[in-house]
């Protein structure tokens, strides 16, 4: 199933975590438009600031980020991480993006 959110496709897995954690697509909307347009089919990963989550009524925690991974212009998965600086290390070939 290909279901879309302004130009990107989300996964069935994406749609599932955003299920679980009781995301709805309008929420889900003002961080997608501020996602800058990935190169190629590059891996994206995309961390939201709590400040963002919490004036966007998506979650209101001080602690952890919401992580999204792309590939390209298709949204993998998204969780909640309280540590996501080991990204930087794991993914050095990926590109990083902050909203806040």
């Amino acid at each position: 199933m290909k279901t879309k959110i302004f130009d990107l496709i989300k996964t069935d897995h994406e749609l599932y975590k955003q299920w679980m954690y009781g995301i709805t697509d309008p929420q889900l909307q003002p961080i997608v438009s501020r996602i800058d347009a990935p190169k190629g089919n590059q891996k994206k990963i995309v961390f939201v600031l709590p400040s963002f989550l919490q004036s966007h009524g998506i979650r209101d925690t001080k602690k952890e980020i919401m992580v999204l991974v792309l590939r390209g212009y298709t949204i993998i998965t998204l969780y909640y991480s309280e540590t996501p600086n080991r990204l930087f290390r794991k993914e050095k070939d990926a590109e990083f993006q902050m909203i806040y």
